[in-house]
């Protein structure tokens, strides 16, 4: 949705060809014309149930970790998420910074971590083949992405127990992420070092209260059964069949 432009109008008016249209989410309805909205059913993405739980708490562990994963790219925005950890790093000694994921932008968030003097508290190891893992041994999820369609690694993250924190005008995010229920939502502004402010400020809530972590974890947990496959399958085979016998 960043390059359409001119565009957009000439991919709707082609969609009026078809029976039925899918989105994951029932709020994206309103972002096509009038016209198509009848033709729209929204099926979210299905998520793998998991044995293996966080412990948000974090007892007995000598450095917790604040977890983001994705792409290190414009769109899920990690140099605003380190500077935000930067201002608040000092306050929390026993915390680090483990961003997994590689990209276009890893050069530029290197080079902003050696600005801050970070390189002891932040880790960018690259494409991690078990992210399973990560999200098991992780004690707070972050997601500061400008849009998502349906944001995977949050889904999953949530799935794990993670409590988490994004950025409330961001799509997809704000839907996963219930506000003071299984995270926290940044508030958005309109400048840059309002937003890393912001960021941070929902970041040290979570970072300095265990109790909120673990009942968070909790109802992050809870928030995903919507999402189990056997759920999202089922509204799939209802609209396999709607299209077949339209």
């Amino acid at each position: 949705h960043t390059s359409l432009g001119k565009k957009k109008n000439f991919i709707f008016q082609t969609l009026r060809l078809a029976d039925l249209i899918t989105v994951q989410f029932e709020n994206y309805r309103e972002g096509y014309p009038p016209y198509l909205r009848h033709k729209i059913r929204a099926v979210p993405n299905a998520i793998a149930r998991t044995d293996t739980v966080a412990k948000p708490r974090g007892d007995g562990v000598k450095v917790k970790t604040l977890l983001a994963v994705g792409r290190l790219s414009f769109q899920k925005n990690f140099h605003l998420l380190i500077q935000a950890f930067a201002l608040i790093s000092d306050e929390f000694s026993g915390w680090r910074l483990f961003i997994a994921g590689d990209g276009e932008q890893r050069e530029a968030l290197e080079m902003l971590i050696q600005k801050h003097k970070l390189g002891d508290v932040v880790e960018m190891p690259g494409a991690i083949e078990d992210v399973n893992v990560l999200y098991a041994n992780s004690h707070l999820f972050c997601l500061p992405s400008l849009w998502e369609g349906f944001p995977n690694a949050l889904s999953e993250a949530l799935m794990h127990g993670l409590p988490s924190v994004g950025f409330a005008a961001c799509d997809g995010v704000n839907i996963l992420i219930q506000d003071h229920s299984n995270g926290v939502l940044a508030k958005n502004y309109q400048h840059e070092k309002e937003n890393v402010q912001s960021l941070a400020q929902s970041l040290r809530l979570l970072m300095n209260d265990a109790d909120l972590r673990v009942e968070m974890g909790r109802q992050a947990s809870r928030s995903m059964v919507p999402y189990y496959p056997d759920a999202v399958f089922d509204q799939w085979e209802i609209l396999l069949k709607e299209l077949t016998h339209a």
